[in-house]
């Protein structure tokens, strides 16, 4: 089981550096390397969390002292959508562009955990 954990943890590696890479020259390359890091990420997420724990090695990463203001940018964003010109257009950014710098945030801090 440790084995294929790490396995998925260095899929999910491989694909954040390849996005690193692609991110001055294709959009479409990062887009694919997020979407299939984020599949292996709940992959993993499923497969190896006990079922009955799953929800408190997320709700630990949530209350930890980096994600508190990851959650206050958040908020102020979304106070923005709200005081916007185009609301429709805001809540497209917001949740299409500002969530997925956000979930690319708590992969990267679950999965690169060591020096």
């Amino acid at each position: 089981m440790q084995k294929a954990s790490e396995w998925l943890n260095g899929l999910i590696v491989l694909c954040l550096s390849i996005m690193v890479f692609t991110l001055p020259f294709s959009k479409s390359a990062v887009e694919i390397c997020f979407v299939i890091a984020l599949v292996l990420w709940a992959l993993k997420r499923l497969l190896f969390y006990k079922q009955y724990a799953y929800f408190m090695p997320s709700l630990k990463q949530v209350l930890s002292d980096p994600g508190l203001p990851v959650y206050l940018f958040v908020l102020a964003n979304l106070i923005s959508v709200f005081r916007s010109a185009s609301i429709a257009l805001s809540l497209k950014g917001l949740f299409f562009k500002l969530l997925e710098g956000v979930l690319l945030y708590f992969i990267l801090a679950e999965t690169v955990n060591d020096r």
